[in-house]
C-alpha cells in the first residue's frame, strides 16, 4: 500500500479527539474543585519539562506537520498562544476540522515519499511511512500520555478509558 491516508489520518484523528476529551475532564475538574486553571495548564511534571499547555500545542503541531509533509499542502496555522483550557480546546477543534478534510487522494504514493525534518537535534530523514511509525505516531503519544500524566498527578480522576476512549471510534 502506497498511500499512508488510513494509516495516518484516522488514527491521528481519534487520538487528538481522546485528548481533547481529556483536556474537557481537566478543565471541569478545576471549575468544579476551585483550582485555578492555569495551575494546570502551565503545570510541568518537571523544572526541564515543558507545560501542559504545551504539550497539546505539540500534539497538534505533530497533526498539522503530518498532513503537510505527506501531502505537500501548505501547513495549518494555529495559535501558538493557546494556554487556557478554551484556547486548547479551540485549536483541538480547529486541529480535528483539518483532519476531516484531508482528501484520501492526496496521500497517495505517500508511503515512500521522502520526508525530513528539522529538529533542534539535527535534521531527520525518513520515507512516508518510516515517519509515521517511527516519528509521527510515537512522539504523538508520548505527548498525549504525558498530559494525561501531568493532569492526574494533580489529582484530575482520570483512567484508562479516558485515554482509550472511543477505542471502538466509527472514524465518522
Amino acid at each position: 500500500m502506497t498511500n499512508l491516508y488510513a494509516q495516518a489520518v484516522p488514527v491521528v484523528r481519534h487520538k487528538l479527539a481522546n485528548l481533547k476529551h481529556i483536556v474537557k475532564i481537566g478543565q471541569k475538574h478545576a471549575a468544579e474543585h476551585g483550582v485555578d486553571e492555569a495551575a494546570l495548564t502551565q503545570f510541568r511534571l518537571f523544572p526541564d519539562m515543558l507545560s501542559f499547555a504545551a504539550q497539546i500545542r505539540i500534539a497538534t503541531d505533530l497533526a498539522c506537520g503530518m498532513t503537510m509533509r505527506l501531502t505537500d499542502n501548505e501547513r495549518l496555522s494555529l495559535n501558538d498562544d493557546a494556554n487556557s483550557f478554551d484556547e486548547l480546546i479551540a485549536r483541538l477543534d480547529q486541529t480535528l476540522a483539518h483532519l476531516k478534510a484531508q482528501n484520501e487522494a492526496e496521500y497517495d504514493n505517500t508511503a515512500d515519499k521522502p520526508v525530513t525534518i528539522k529538529p533542534p537535534s539535527g535534521e531527520l530523514s525518513f520515507v512516508g511511512n518510516d515517519y509515521l511509525t517511527n516519528f509521527l505516531l510515537p512522539n504523538l503519544y508520548f505527548h498525549i500520555v504525558t498530559a494525561y500524566n501531568m493532569l492526574r498527578h494533580n489529582g484530575v480522576k482520570l483512567g484508562k478509558m479516558d485515554y482509550m476512549n472511543g477505542a471502538a471510534w466509527p472514524g465518522d
